[in-house]
């Protein structure tokens, strides 16, 4: 999910898998000029399509094993490689209630900077509510269908992060020792986080306490279904 800590799990799994014995995904990405499919310093593919996959099977082929990050749907193809184990996916969300604070917030950082992106369009809260109920939750339900996909919580990551980097490894069938995890989880938190490459972490307050109380129930309303399946009240 957008704004909930994607960039901060993306960077954490990096590191558990060289800690596991593989590459930086990014040196991976120089080596074999994927530039153009692993975009930016957090290797957005976008959508894992059939040219993607083409691009990337040679080096799944030489025994590397990689992250990269989506805000996108599964696609067929992931789909796919998920049912043949070549890929596994991890889906992390956060309250929506605080992500829409928080891309309303960026939206206006952006566009006191000149930006006209996604984040920077969403103009009023309302249009907020409306991005994160038609474009945020469909995708969230779509990943969650997937029987390859390991489900966790922004809030879960921030409290108790050791543990959930325990079950990213179960999930990706790596052995890291306990004094890797705590020396990533450590190497995540607070300032330190604000030093990495990507993370886009900056600290995850509780923001829909910024919300009016009639925009708090709207939200509510709208997202009612999609709290109650993700944990929150």
């Amino acid at each position: 999910m957008e704004s909930a800590g994607s960039g901060w799990i993306f960077n954490m799994t990096n590191e558990l898998l060289q800690a596991a014995g593989q590459r930086d995904v990014r040196s991976l990405r120089d080596e074999h000029g994927l530039d153009d499919v692993l975009r930016f310093d957090n290797c957005n593919i976008r959508e894992l399509t059939d040219e993607a996959w083409d691009r990337l099977a040679p080096v799944v082929g030489a025994g590397h094993t990689f992250v990269v990050k989506s805000h996108e749907k599964p696609t067929s193809v992931a789909k796919r490689l998920g049912a043949e184990g070549l890929v596994r996916s991890t889906y992390i969300h956060r309250d929506p209630r605080d992500v829409v604070v928080s891309a309303y917030q960026r939206g206006q950082r952006r566009r006191a900077r000149g930006k006209s992106d996604s984040f920077a369009r969403l103009r009023w809260m309302p249009l907020s509510l409306l991005w994160m109920r038609i474009r945020q939750i469909p995708v969230y339900e779509a990943w969650r269908r997937e029987p390859t996909t390991l489900v966790i919580r922004y809030e879960d990551l921030k409290a108790t992060p050791e543990d959930v980097l325990r079950r990213v490894c179960e999930h990706l069938s790596i052995e890291v020792e306990d004094e890797e995890i705590h020396r990533i989880a450590v190497s995540y938190t607070g300032d330190n986080a604000r030093s990495k490459v990507g993370s886009h972490f900056r600290g995850g307050t509780r923001r829909q306490d910024e919300m009016t109380s009639f925009q708090r129930r709207l939200a509510n309303l709208l997202f009612r279904r999609t709290l109650v399946s993700m944990g929150y009240e």
